[in-house]
């Protein structure tokens, strides 16, 4: 899907997919259960923006630059590509890296991390693991 816009999305149920470049100044409501996904191309979400809600984000490929509000309390999965969040960040589920680049260029707290294979954590900003910490490969 294609978007450009500075809406609202609300993800109420299952997953919905950005493949094509996207920008967006909106808001993005993920409910429980409810996932947000990325693959291919350049998505951009500007400072105005916000993600949240009890679901989760899944970056299966592309870029992701995450400029704005990110306080979902669901998983937080990469599987190739990267995700960059340049916002204060915290969540209350383990983030899981497997794959592609996780940046965290602002203070950011974790339960959990949990990396595979050739997966990246880093950015400039301050990560804060208050609990089990596993990276292989």
């Amino acid at each position: 899907m294609h978007y450009l816009g500075d809406g609202s999305v609300e993800i109420q149920s299952g997953t919905i997919q950005f493949a094509l470049t996207s920008s967006s100044a909106g808001t993005y409501d993920v409910a429980d259960g409810a996932t947000l996904a990325f693959s291919g191309n350049t998505h951009t979400l500007s400072p105005a923006s916000s993600v949240s809600g009890d679901g989760g984000i899944r970056i299966i490929s592309g870029t992701v630059n995450q400029q704005g509000e990110f306080t979902l309390a669901g998983p937080i999965r990469t599987e190739g590509g990267v995700l960059s969040v340049d916002a204060d960040f915290g969540t209350a589920s383990p983030v899981t890296v497997a794959g592609g680049t996780l940046n965290f260029n602002g203070a950011t707290t974790v339960p959990g991390v949990l990396g595979g294979g050739s997966g990246i954590l880093g950015g400039i900003g301050v990560i804060t693991v208050d609990g089990p910490m596993t990276m292989n490969g």
